[in-house]
């Protein structure tokens, strides 16, 4: 059985190590091309809500959704967006997708591509809250900054908690893994 896409962290890996980090030790702020996550390792969550918003002067086209969790009765926001994008005021035969901006003008485009355009990411669950947010943000792959965050507990070196991603690992969460899996399904966005 094929993969539907490949895993993200060795591809978020491969971007910083070709990106590299800038004279103060921190990760340049390019967002990375990623192709996304093995998802049959996931389980296909419900995903609802689906918009779909243009940013034509900045070439960011924003997927944003609603995940429903597995185990329980939450449910999470998710935010991909995709930078890079060309948009034309009028269809062609190549610009045939139709996206309204903020103001609701039409924007057409051509289907964001996994393997072309550079995403970003956003999930409010705790998992990419601990684990991911802090490394995503550091490789500049974040939609918006960081949320403030004080340990409640002690580091692990003074007996506390382990860290949830002691090295950093980039990655994305279930939610998100579901999310791309639905937009791709539905032909929204292609590998």
């Amino acid at each position: 059985m094929p993969l539907l896409y490949r895993n993200v962290r060795d591809e978020l890996k491969k971007h910083i190590n070709d990106v590299g980090k800038d004279a103060d030790g921190e990760y340049k702020k390019i967002p990375p091309n990623v192709v996304g996550r093995n998802l049959l390792k996931y389980p296909k969550l419900p995903v609802s809500k689906i918009t779909i918003i243009a940013d034509a002067k900045r070439g960011i086209l924003r997927f944003k959704g609603v995940v429903s969790s597995e185990n329980t009765d939450n449910k999470y926001k998710v935010n991909i967006e995709f930078h890079n994008m060309k948009f034309k005021e009028v269809k062609s035969e190549s610009f045939f997708n139709a996206t309204k901006d903020a103001k609701g003008k039409t924007w057409y485009h051509r289907t964001p591509s996994l393997r072309l355009h550079p995403m970003k990411f956003r999930c409010h669950c705790p998992d990419w809250r601990h684990r991911f947010e802090t490394p995503m943000q550091k490789a500049g792959a974040l939609v918006g900054g960081p949320r403030k965050y004080k340990r409640k507990t002690p580091p692990w070196e003074l007996g506390g908690r382990p860290y949830a991603n002691s090295s950093n690992t980039l990655g994305i969460c279930k939610h998100l893994s579901s999310f791309l899996w639905r937009l791709r399904k539905t032909k929204k966005v292609k590998e």
